[in-house]
């Protein structure tokens, strides 16, 4: 009799110790048990290179599914040309492996050569990877070791129902300041899709922010009744250290002398380090009827801009329009 292993299960007559040769037939047990051992032998196959064992080792032991479809036992040695559907390795090495699909979680490659990658264009930003919080109007807390991060200068973006941005003026371990502006504002709501840039032009980055006009000195620049001027424009753009405003204004003289912006350095703008009394900060202009009055913009040692035409302007003289340049450090 032959066996029906491996086409089914093999099953044997066992005899007992009182059974004769002849039942079960002594021949015929001895016959099933060497043809199911080498059908076995020849499904199983040699560590040599055939059949199941062509991929083990010595001590290596084949995988088990259980009846949940749970993978059992630790897999050892090569496993070649094998597809998996939601591998998980700890600890394990992938050799020259090819994948399928989308990979939605996260993976280190040593010493890797990644073939055909679809790589996600970059704009610029960096993903700050942490959470911020809403500290004031033109603060932000961030988590401690922030001076490792940050710099002053750097650009930042975040969302709050609509996208913001802002440009870092002070880092402290926990808190960024952004430069005081109207056109971004942080408001004490929560703060997602954070993200932070030392590059100076970052996809999307205003460069430049609108600010409230700063409050003139009207004993020298006022709106002809002793109010002050109408400002038509006041922005800053900061690169690094370097601060730069712009501002323009119409109103009229007032006192004859050379002197017509005059201003706190405190707001709306920075104030500037580094500069010794009456440091030239930038340049200035007057418009008088048809006349155009260069002069330059100068910082005092109170911490005062003030504008120092060529050329003294005449009392209650309109100024059909005057505008103004800076550029320091902060």
């Amino acid at each position: 009799m032959s066996t029906s292993y491996p086409g089914t299960i093999q099953t044997f007559s066992n005899p007992s110790g009182t059974s004769t040769l002849d039942s079960p037939d002594h021949a015929g047990l001895h016959t099933n048990l060497a043809d199911t051992l080498g059908a076995a032998q020849a499904v199983m196959g040699t560590t040599a290179g055939t059949s199941v064992l062509k991929n083990f080792a010595d001590g290596d032991f084949s995988t088990r599914i259980n009846s949940s479809g749970v993978l059992q036992q630790t897999v050892q040695g090569t496993i070649n040309l094998s597809t998996f559907g939601t591998p998980t390795v700890t600890g394990g090495t992938f050799a020259s492996p090819s994948t399928t699909g989308t990979d939605s979680g996260t993976a280190t490659l040593t010493n890797k050569t990644l073939t055909n990658p679809v790589i996600q264009a970059y704009d610029g930003w960096i993903d700050a990877n942490e959470e911020w919080a809403y500290a004031s109007a033109s603060t932000i807390t961030v988590p401690t070791g922030a001076a490792a991060k940050y710099a002053i200068g750097d650009r930042l973006k975040w969302t709050q129902t609509t996208v913001k941005y802002g440009v870092i003026t002070a880092v402290a371990d926990t808190v960024l300041t952004i430069a005081v502006n109207t056109d971004y504002v942080v408001i004490n709501a929560t703060i997602t899709l954070n993200y932070y840039s030392h590059e100076a032009s970052p996809l999307g980055y205003p460069h430049w922010f609108d600010v409230v006009a700063p409050t003139f000195t009207v004993a020298n620049f006022d709106n002809g009744a002793g109010g002050q001027p109408t400002t038509t424009e006041a922005r800053f753009s900061i690169t690094g250290r370097t601060f730069t405003a712009h501002l323009r204004a119409t109103g009229t003289k007032a006192g004859t002398n050379r002197n017509l912006f005059v201003f706190s350095s405190t707001s709306p703008f920075l104030v500037p380090v580094n500069s010794s009394n009456s440091t030239s900060v930038g340049n200035c202009f007057v418009s008088i009827s048809a006349i155009n009055i260069p002069g330059v913009m100068v910082i005092s040692n109170t911490g005062v801009f003030f504008s120092v035409s060529s050329e003294n302007i005449p009392d209650n003289q309109p100024i059909v329009d005057a505008g103004l340049t800076m550029t320091y450090e902060i």
